[in-house]
This record gives structure tokens, sequence and C-alpha cells, in this order.
């Protein structure tokens, strides 16, 4: 019906001010909406990050898309930092690198910054960058091993030290509690 209206308006020819304002409504309404579908599905995906990462995944991509769509760019930014460190600990390292630097580019253009948030985006983007690093010294290490070249099992191993934490996945990984009081 919306969609209607809009085409309606948009095929008028000599449309007045009112029908552009009637027109401008629906579209903020729809924005509100989309926002308030967008709220519900993040409260979902959360609740999800911690029992199926791949219904956690579908419901952060459908509430970036929401937020992206919405312009709530406050909000698009928390959901991309959310959905980053769960494509993190899912081992897909590119896509949660793509979303880090999304939400940071956001953070950075807010006025007023808020310092936690841009604290909060940068360790899930370390972590990231760990958890990344650790998975190709594993990959390193087993090369090196299969041709039997000490030098580089020794470097890996050396690495593999330094990131060890990173060797259970990311399971003692958590959401700070403010994350989780804002959503």
């Amino acid at each position: 019906m919306i969609n209607k209206f809009k085409s309606f308006f948009k095929h008028s020819d000599g449309a007045s001010a009112a029908a552009f304002e009637l027109a401008a409504a629906v579209t903020e309404a729809e924005a509100v909406a989309a926002v308030a579908r967008a709220e519900e599905n993040l409260v979902k995906a959360m609740a999800a990050h911690h029992t199926s990462h791949i219904a956690a995944a579908l419901y952060y991509a459908e509430v970036i898309t929401l937020f992206r769509n919405a312009r709530a760019d406050d909000r698009l930014a928390y959901a991309l930092r959310q959905a980053a460190e769960l494509r993190s600990q899912m081992t897909e390292y590119a896509v949660a690198s793509s979303h880090i630097q999304e939400a940071l580019r956001l953070y950075y253009a807010m006025s007023p910054q808020s310092t936690l948030d841009i604290a909060n985006a940068l360790r899930v983007a370390a972590l990231n960058s760990e958890r990344e690093a650790h998975a190709a010294w594993c990959k390193a290490e087993a090369f090196y091993t299969v041709t039997d070249v000490k030098d580089g099992i020794k470097e890996a191993q050396q690495h593999l030290e330094a990131l060890k934490m990173h060797s259970q996945g990311s399971q003692t990984d958590t959401t700070t509690k403010r994350d989780e009081e804002q959503a």
C-alpha cells in the first residue's frame, strides 16, 4: 500500500507540497519500523550468539541491512561490531575485518565520539587479527613440519606460544557488560 502511494506521487503531474510531505512521512514511518525490527532482531542475534553462531550471523546480517537502510549509523556501528566479533569467532576473518573497519569509520565520524565504543571496536579488530594470525601460524607450522624446516617450525612455535590464548578458538571472549546493556 505504501509503495502505491509513493508510485502515485512520483507519477502524478503537478503534485502538491502536501503530497510530497505525505510521501516523506511515509518514508519516515518505514525507517522507524525498520529500526524497530532491527532492534528486535538485534536482541535475538545477541541471544543466539551464545547458542547458534549461524542463527546469530543471519540475524546480524538482517540487522545490519535494516540499520544501514534506515541510516541509523550509531546502531549500525554497534551491530557491525557485534557481528564482527561473531564472524571472527567463526574464523571468517575477512568478513569480520570488513565489519569492524566499517564500524570504526562510523564511530570516528560520530560527534561526539564515544571513546568506549571506539576502544571496544579496536579490541574486536585486534582479536580478529590475532585469531587470523594464530590460524596462519598453525598452518605454517604444519607445512614446515611436513617439509622438516626446523627454523620454520621453531619460529611458528614461538609465534603460536605468543598467541596461545587463541588455540581454543574464542570461547573465552565475551561481550562486555556495557554491550549487553546497550542492546
